[in-house]
């Protein structure tokens, strides 16, 4: 799970570097001015994780609904930018991981058990423990260390810096102190009101998997 952590935390980190400085506002910069609100699918780069640290068992295949963050952008004038994510998508989402989380720990548990010749496990489970599957999971306190696994490594506080649009990618800093590193960049498309970020240049290689990021006018 620590390694879901610090995955998360380096999409925080890929997103929070996505703005820098200039004096004079381009046609592209006017665009990006203004509030805008992007959903994040974290769906396949926990499946990844999960592939690696739950023995191959995919996140995918256990979830009906892609698990989404919301972030919120404001690009001001003055070359300035800041990031939040919404707090109460994450509480959805941290929920949403946890239940695919207690799925998959059920459907290893039932290989086992049944690998070791157990005909009916919630049977097993009951005469074992005299509880049900749920009601260990419960008490085992598991559904919460899920949730806080997935929220741990994520900050609900804002995030600011420069930004430079050129030539149809995003220079960003880290603050508004600090000037962009010019190798770093995220290309995008504008179509339609929309901000498509299509592809990360010199970022962490998770980068991808979130995208296309689409930004529109919160």
């Amino acid at each position: 799970m620590k390694k879901s952590i610090a995955v998360i935390t380096s999409i925080l980190l890929i997103l929070s570097v996505l703005f820098a400085f200039t004096g004079c506002a381009t046609r592209e910069e006017s665009v990006f001015i203004g509030s805008w609100k992007a959903t994040a699918d974290l769906t396949e780069l926990l499946s990844t994780v999960a592939e690696d640290d739950l023995g191959g068992e995919s996140f995918e295949s256990y979830t009906d609904e892609p698990i989404t963050i919301d972030v919120i952008f404001n690009f001001e004038k003055d070359g300035t930018y800041s990031m939040r994510i919404d707090g109460e998508t994450v509480t959805k989402a941290a929920q949403a991981f946890a239940d695919v989380l207690k799925k998959i720990v059920n459907a290893q548990l039932e290989e086992y058990l049944k690998g070791e010749g157990v005909t009916d496990v919630d049977e097993f489970i009951e005469n074992a423990y005299n509880m049900t599957f749920d009601e260990l999971y419960e008490k085992q306190g598991l559904e919460e260390q899920g949730i806080e696994k997935f929220t741990e490594g994520l900050s609900l506080e804002s995030s600011e810096g420069k930004f430079i649009v050129k030539d149809g990618k995003l220079y960003t800093s880290y603050s508004v102190t600090e000037e962009p590193d010019m190798s770093e960049y995220i290309e995008f498309t504008i179509d339609s009101g929309k901000i498509t970020f299509t592809n990360a240049i010199g970022e962490d290689e998770n980068a991808t998997a979130l995208l296309p990021l689409v930004l529109e006018k919160n």
